[in-house]
C-alpha cells in the first residue's frame, strides 16, 4: 500500500471550519521527491504480483518425518486463458495488475505534472453549487447585515505591485458571507458586555462614537469577538475577492482612479462606518479608514505555492495579514491588492476587523 504523509493541519481559530482535507496541500520538500517515492512503490508492488507468488503446502510435504515445518516454494504463476474476441479460442496472457495498482499510478502521474487528484481537491462541493443562497444574512448575537459574496474564480494579486503580491493567479473560493461593514465601537462594546472580555489599554468609549470603527484590538481579540457572534475572521484571499467588487485587475474597489470623496485616507482621523458609498458587493469602508485583521499567516513568498482553491494561507508564521489600508494611507497603500502584516498580539489606533461567515453556518 502506498502511504503518502499528509502535512500538518491548519490552526484555524475559534470558529473558523476546517478545511485541509487536501494531503498534498502541504510543502513537501519538493515534487521530484514525492515522484521518486511513488514510482519506486509502483514498480515494487508490480514485481511482487509479476514474479512472486506462493504455493500452498500440501499434505504430504507440509511436515517432514523429523516434525520440521518445510520450506514454501516460490514459482511462476501460471498463465491465466483468455478468450480470443477474434476467433473465441483461448489465448494465454498474464494477469493484468489489480486495481490498488491504477490508483498508485494515477496518483504517480497527479505528483509528477502537478495535478491533484479530483477527490483530493478541497472545498465544499455543496457550497460550490449553492446558487440559492439569501443575498444578505443577519445574525442574532451580532445583527450586522452580511453580504454574500457567490463562488467563483477571481484575479488575486497584482503583475505590477510589491514582490509579496506576486504572481498574479487565479483562485477559485466557496461562497461566503461577509460583514458589509467594519465592526464598530457600539456592536464590540456589546460583546465586551455580555461575555466580561477584557478591553484592551486603547477602549476608550467615552471618547469614541458609537458608530466608528473599532480600533486597538489585536488578531484575538478579533478572533474572540467572531467567535462570540458566531463568524469568523475572512481569510485573505476572501477579503481581497470581497474588496474588489467582482471587478478584475482593478486597483481599487472602484476602478483605477483615487478620489478621498470614495474612501477616508490621507487623512488625520477615523470617519463612522458607512461614510462612504458601497463597492458593487455593498460593503463599505473596504479600502481606508481601518486596516482590518485577516485569518492568515503573512508569507511574502505565499502566492508562489498557494492552492488554487480555498487558500487559507500558511500553517505557521509570526505575523496576520492585515489589508485595506487606513484614515493616513497613501494611494498606493490603499491598492485592494497590496498586502501588509502585524504581530497577533499587536493594538493600534490604525487597525480593526470585519467577520466573515461560512453559508453551511447558518443560522446560528
Amino acid at each position: 500500500m502506498l502511504l503518502v504523509r499528509a502535512g500538518r493541519s491548519h490552526p484555524a481559530a475559534a470558529g473558523f471550519p476546517e478545511q485541509h482535507s487536501n494531503p498534498f496541500s502541504f510543502r513537501f520538500p519538493g515534487r521530484n521527491f514525492l515522484s521518486l517515492q511513488i514510482q519506486m512503490e509502483f514498480n515494487r508492488v508490480c514485481e511482487i504480483n509479476r514474479f512472486t507468488r506462493f504455493t500452498r503446502p500440501s499434505a504430504k510435504n507440509h511436515h517432514n518425518p523429523n516434525g520440521n515445518r518445510t520450506k514454501v516454494k516460490l514459482k511462476q504463476p501460471r498463465p491465466t486463458a483468455f478468450p480470443s474476441s477474434a476467433t473465441g479460442a483461448a489465448c494465454t496472457q498474464r494477469r493484468p495488475c489489480p486495481i490498488p495498482t491504477a490508483v498508485l499510478l494515477v496518483c504517480m502521474i497527479a505528483a509528477v505534472t502537478g495535478c491533484t487528484p479530483p477527490a483530493l481537491v478541497t472545498g465544499n462541493p455543496s457550497l460550490s453549487a449553492q446558487t440559492d443562497l439569501p443575498a444578505v444574512f443577519v445574525g442574532k448575537r451580532d445583527p450586522e447585515t452580511m453580504a454574500l459574496v457567490p463562488a467563483g474564480s477571481f484575479l488575486m494579486g497584482s503583475a505590477g505591485g510589491g514582490r509579496d503580491e506576486r504572481p498574479q493567479h487565479t483562485v477559485y473560493l466557496d461562497a461566503f458571507y461577509i460583514d458589509r461593514a467594519e465592526v464598530s465601537c457600539e456592536r464590540y462594546g456589546r460583546f465586551l458586555k455580555e461575555t466580561g472580555y477584557p478591553a484592551g489599554d486603547l477602549w476608550n468609549p467615552e471618547y469614541d462614537r458609537p458608530d466608528d470603527p473599532v480600533v486597538g484590538v489585536s488578531w484575538h481579540d478579533a478572533v474572540a469577538f467572531a467567535a462570540w457572534a458566531g463568524k469568523r475572521l475572512p481569510t485573505e484571499a476572501e477579503w481581497e475577492k470581497a474588496a474588489r467588487g467582482g471587478l478584475v485587475g482593478k486597483k481599487y474597489p472602484w476602478g483605477d482612479e483615487p478620489g478621498n470623496e470614495r474612501a477616508n485616507y490621507m487623512s488625520f482621523g477615523t470617519t463612522p462606518v458607512k461614510s462612504y458609498e458601497p463597492n458593487a458587493y455593498g460593503l463599505y469602508d473596504i479600502a481606508g479608514n481601518v486596516w482590518e485583521w485577516c485569518q492568515d499567516w503573512y508569507d511574502p513568498d505565499h502566492y508562489r505555492q498557494s492552492p488554487l482553491r480555498n487558500p487559507l494561507g500558511p500553517v505557521y508564521g509570526t505575523h496576520k495579514v492585515i489589508r485595506g489600508g487606513y484614515w493616513y494611507s497613501s494611494e498606493e497603500t490603499l491598492r485592494v491588492s497590496n498586502r501588509h502584516r502585524h504581530e497577533p498580539a499587536h493594538r493600534s489606533f490604525l487597525i480593526g476587523f470585519r467577520c466573515a461567515k461560512t453559508p453551511r453556518e447558518a443560522p446560528e
